[in-house]
């Protein structure tokens, strides 16, 4: 919506005031090609003017602020018997130089997530980049649908995907 700013400020500060109240992933929005297409560059210009403020705090959150987000979040309960990854999109599968799902324990964690936009020409793509764009972009694969009819933007990922990376949570 048009208050997309002050919903972030709001989120900053409530994890600056009590960092364990809200938790902030980066999702598939906190992109800065994203915020030029959807909306956020235009809501920016709309209350600072084209080339008023807008434009440094728009640069400010691609380059500072969303590529230091994290990409993914251990939820457990209190005793830890139970534990789930969280991710906007979903598991990178099959990306190049890996098998198989990512193993979120191992090679999530060696990611350089800073960079402001993964929504590029995929032949410049590095291996993060493409783990990255997973991340936010992946889509799970239907029951009974065939793995090549996927229309979403990353790779598609099976409910077998998940529990192989279940093991290593």
């Amino acid at each position: 919506g048009g208050h997309a700013l002050e919903i972030l400020l709001l989120l900053i500060a409530l994890k600056r005031d009590d960092p364990r109240c809200v938790h902030i992933l980066r999702g598939n929005h906190e992109d800065e090609t994203t915020c030029h297409m959807f909306g956020f560059r235009n809501e920016l210009e709309s209350k600072f003017g084209p080339t008023g403020a807008g434009g440094w705090i728009l640069s400010m959150i691609n380059t500072e602020v969303f590529p230091i987000l994290p990409l993914a979040a251990i939820i457990s309960d209190e005793a830890s018997r139970f534990a789930m990854c969280v991710v906007h999109g979903g598991i990178p599968v099959n990306t190049p130089g890996q098998n198989g799902p990512l193993l979120l324990d191992r090679q999530l964690n060696s990611v350089n997530r800073r960079v402001a936009t993964v929504q590029k020409d995929r032949s410049q793509y590095t291996k993060d980049d493409h783990v990255i764009f997973n991340v936010l972009w992946a889509d799970p694969l239907k029951p009974g649908k065939d793995v090549n009819a996927s229309s979403g933007r990353g790779n598609v990922f099976t409910e077998q995907d998940t529990e192989i990376g279940r093991a290593h949570v």
